[in-house]
């Protein structure tokens, strides 16, 4: 079934989770162990992220080698165990490093897989461009890429696209952001997927200014467990989103065991409002070995049905 089907359906609010390839060493099983974990809860879809090539550096007996790879993969393998597994998968699909060609055949095999569900990012900003060829068309932007979709395979995919409550880090301020994502909506994204958000005041101003410049397509708000004091300086620089301040003074002077137990308080006091406000799928994050069990005893903690 596509995303937008499912929340047309529901009656109430939905969960869904995002899950992030192993990297190179890794397995498949590594990735499906805490789907399995979390598949109790009844996900409405599952989502994998793709990422695209960076540049790394190897020493060997001839001096220093530049390689180019993916430090992360297997996302069409895991989309497909997803799907047979009875759950819907949203295969990421990036704009940043892809050919017209390749995406043609990346969307096809996902087709041919039974997966009707994309969503379509730019990719992060790994250092690597990929050289200009003449006559290859390498899209920039979602709202080029999603078009071509729509023309090469008509209605057959859901395509979801990233909101930022925050502002895309690239944007020069937030209303351009705005303009960008109509664009997206505007080109036949049916779906906004946020960026993960601590402040739901910031959520809901965000998607008041989508209304008012009329963006109306369901948006799904992005949500992660803070679970370590690390996560205070990675989670801004990485993800450019701000953790409020009243969570950060509980955090910083607490032990190991406490910040876990807050992080899973303010999470599950997070998404009671966002139920309360009847949005239509509460989207977690599960890219940490310590978020399925924290995110498990969230959802315990909302009475969510087990299967």
């Amino acid at each position: 079934m596509k995303v937008i089907d499912h929340i047309k359906r529901a009656d109430s609010t939905l969960i869904s989770f995002e899950i992030t390839p192993p990297k190179r060493e890794g397995s498949l099983n590594d990735v499906l162990e805490p789907v399995e974990r979390l598949q109790k809860y009844n996900p409405s879809f599952i989502d994998v992220t793709y990422h695209p090539i960076r540049i790394e550096y190897e020493e060997n007996e001839g001096g220093i080698e530049k390689i180019l790879r993916r430090k992360n993969m297997g996302t069409r393998s895991i989309c497909s165990s997803i799907q047979r597994s009875g759950i819907d998968a949203v295969s990421h699909v990036l704009c940043r490093g892809f050919t017209k060609g390749e995406t043609e055949e990346y969307l096809r095999e996902t087709q041919f897989d039974g997966i009707n569900n994309i969503l379509v990012v730019q990719g992060d900003d790994t250092g690597y461009r990929r050289p200009k060829e003449k006559g290859v068309k390498i899209f920039e932007h979602s709202s080029e890429m999603i078009p071509y979709i729509k023309e090469s395979f008509g209605n057959y995919f859901c395509i979801g696209v990233a909101g930022y409550p925050e502002k895309h880090y690239c944007s020069p301020n937030p209303e351009t952001d705005l303009k960008y994502l109509k664009q997206k909506v505007d080109t036949g994204a049916d779906y906004i997927v946020t960026q993960m958000v601590f402040d739901n005041k910031r959520l809901f101003e965000f998607i008041d200014k989508c209304r008012k410049n009329n963006i109306e397509v369901p948006i799904i708000p992005g949500l992660k467990p803070i679970l370590k004091k690390s996560q205070f300086t990675s989670i801004p620089k990485n993800f450019y989103v701000d953790i409020p301040l009243e969570i950060s003074e509980k955090i910083d002077n607490s032990t190991k065991e406490e910040i876990v137990k807050i992080g899973i308080e303010e999470l599950t006091k997070q998404a009671q409002e966002l139920i309360n406000n009847k949005f239509p799928v509460l989207h977690f994050f599960v890219y940490e070995k310590q978020d399925p069990e924290a995110i498990s005893q969230v959802l315990d903690n909302l009475n969510f049905k087990k299967s």
